[in-house]
């Protein structure tokens, strides 16, 4: 039988293999599978390398309790991973001296770490300046993938100050550091290319799109998919705003493929919609948003968090166009759900949740005829998109606007915030309306437009109704005023019309150059 210290010698030799095989799972962004080899090979107290490893994964999954656990192995200079358990356990009031307590004990690149962890909690408890403070102290001597982690901190503070243009520069300087670094950290770059793109869509900086026009890896870990997934969305409509839609395609197909859970396969399958739709491609644009209604129906909204209930905003907005019933049924669910914060690093400004309730409020009443309190909801959308700098909604609300009330200021508006995207779908959409704005088409309601849509898709009186949850009536009024306003007396004539003034999805105006 062999002896304690044989035993020893034999496990020795597989400790190091363990702890280099769960910092590659780290370094592709499996956490979960890092974190339970890290703290396997360390389960003797003195083993502290790998301790602090299996905490390091543990932190961005939020489990306070196996945070704490890890934190009692490791030395007293470690405090802050305890500070950050307590945080993550309702126990945030002991955090901050732990936090402060344990940067006076370490030096380089463990005192860098310790201050982007210490930033994400008085971040996340909205001591603003007092992140900046800390960031700024900390970020000359930081070096590699913690002073990339830093300068995206002073990017998320200029997010929550609504100074967008100054986080898009924080972003491009700490994606510019994480490549410089040579170092490996999918979860963490995903999130900067996740910050920098969405970023760089919402204030059109185009200039941007080579930054973040890169492809996920072939072995991403399902801990990183989530940030790589929205990247790769916003990236899909950078590439639409640059007029270039088969790549766009590509970029949210791929996004498709690594969405980690039902709330972001349906945004996938949105914004698929969307983009089959903007492409004249109605059938498939219906696919896809019935798949999207399916994943909505699979999801936990009671423990949705903030970036996750903006599906069902996203999809609401979609579905008006295409699914109007289902719409609103979508957003009463979104409007009666749970809103549940996380302390991870997200875009949950108040003011943005509040713009994209707006919109989809705005559109509902637009459907229901109220014309003039659509005009006025969705004004406060404008108000909020124009102050904080997001050119993308402004341009897309002010579309909204016209369509509604049929006032050509809209579409200045929307022109203004597109100047820097001519080649865009957004743009041609503008000249197309300002093409129709004399035609009979501005006498027609929200409402009666969506009907002349549907004739032109083929669709009978009755299947219009069907789809719009209307009755049969309703439709056949509705299609005699399309009819007199556009000057026409019959189906073919009504579609020859439409699709000279290219009213019809993926038909050009004849009008245009």
């Amino acid at each position: 039988m062999p002896s304690r210290a044989s035993k020893r010698t034999i496990a020795e030799p597989l400790a190091v293999p363990t702890i280099a095989l769960a910092q590659a799972f780290a370094a592709r962004g499996d956490l979960q599978d890092a974190a339970n080899l890290a703290e396997s090979s360390g389960s003797n107290a003195d083993d502290a390398a790998a301790s602090l490893l299996a905490a390091r994964c543990a932190l961005p999954l939020g489990d306070g309790e196996r945070i704490m656990r890890l934190a009692k192995r490791l030395p007293d200079r470690f405090g802050w991973i305890q500070g950050a358990a307590f945080w993550r356990t309702g126990g945030a009031h002991r955090s901050d001296a732990l936090f402060a307590g344990s940067l006076e004990h370490l030096s380089g690149d463990e005192r860098a770490e310790a201050a982007f962890h210490y930033a994400v909690f008085l971040w996340s408890e909205r001591r603003l300046d007092e992140v900046e403070v800390l960031v700024r102290a900390h970020l000359q001597n930081a070096r590699g993938l913690w002073r990339a982690s830093l300068e995206q901190m002073l990017g998320w503070v200029a997010v929550s100050r609504e100074r967008f243009p100054v986080a898009t520069r924080h972003f491009d300087r700490a994606l510019s550091s994480y490549v410089k670094s040579g170092e490996r950290d999918e979860r963490l770059h995903g999130r900067l290319l996740q910050a920098l793109s969405i970023t760089a869509l919402e204030t059109i900086d185009l200039d941007l799109l080579p930054a973040v026009d890169i492809d996920p890896p072939a072995d991403l870990g399902r801990d990183a998919r989530d940030p790589w997934f929205h990247a790769m969305q916003n990236r899909g409509w950078l590439l639409m705003l640059a007029g270039r839609p088969s790549e766009a395609l590509n970029a949210f197909l791929s996004a498709r493929v690594i969405a980690p859970s039902a709330a972001t396969a349906a945004v996938a399958d949105v914004n698929l919609a969307s983009f089959f739709r903007i492409a004249g491609a109605v059938g498939l644009a219906r696919e896809h948003l019935k798949f999207a209604r399916k994943h909505l129906r699979t999801q936990q909204w009671s423990r949705a968090d903030a970036d996750e209930r903006m599906t069902l905003i996203e999809y609401a907005l979609e579905a008006l166009r295409l699914d109007p019933a289902s719409a609103g049924e979508t957003l009463t669910r979104y409007l009666s759900s749970t809103r549940r914060r996380r302390g991870d690093l997200a875009f949950e400004n108040d003011r943005r949740v509040a713009a994209l309730e707006s919109m989809a409020r705005g559109s509902l009443e637009a459907i229901h005829e109220r014309r003039s309190s659509a005009v006025q909801t969705l004004g406060k959308a404008l108000e909020i998109w124009s102050q904080i700098g997001y050119r993308y909604r402004e341009a897309v609300t002010a579309l909204l606007m016209h369509d509604v009330g049929n006032d050509p200021k809209y579409l200045a508006v929307a022109g203004r915030a597109l100047a820097s995207a001519p080649k865009s779908w957004l743009s041609d959409e503008m000249h197309r309306r300002e093409t129709v704005a004399a035609s009979g088409v501005s006498k027609l309601t929200p409402a009666e437009r969506r009907v002349m849509l549907a004739i032109c898709e083929g669709k009978t009186s009755r299947e219009i109704a069907d789809d719009f949850d209307r009755s049969f009536h309703t439709i056949r009024n509705q299609t005699l005023k399309v009819y007199a306003a556009m000057g026409v007396r019959t189906r073919t004539a009504l579609v020859a019309e439409c699709a000279r003034l290219g009213l019809i999805p993926g038909t050009p105006s004849s009008q245009d150059p």
